[in-house]
């Protein structure tokens, strides 16, 4: 797969996390929203999507 294409799929689970957590507690459009942490563990601590 190309890189630059792999690149752009590269996450930090913490960082997701902090992410879906600020917006929940303060974005109006998210008051029903409840993180699931089974589908948030799938993802790489810090690493590529892909593998």
């Amino acid at each position: 797969m190309d890189r630059q294409f792999c690149r752009r799929f590269h996450v930090r689970r913490a960082a997701i996390e902090a992410w879906l957590k600020l917006l929940a507690a303060n974005h109006p459009g998210s008051r029903d929203f409840t993180l699931n942490y089974d589908n948030l563990s799938q993802l790489p601590e810090d690493g590529n999507v892909f593998d």
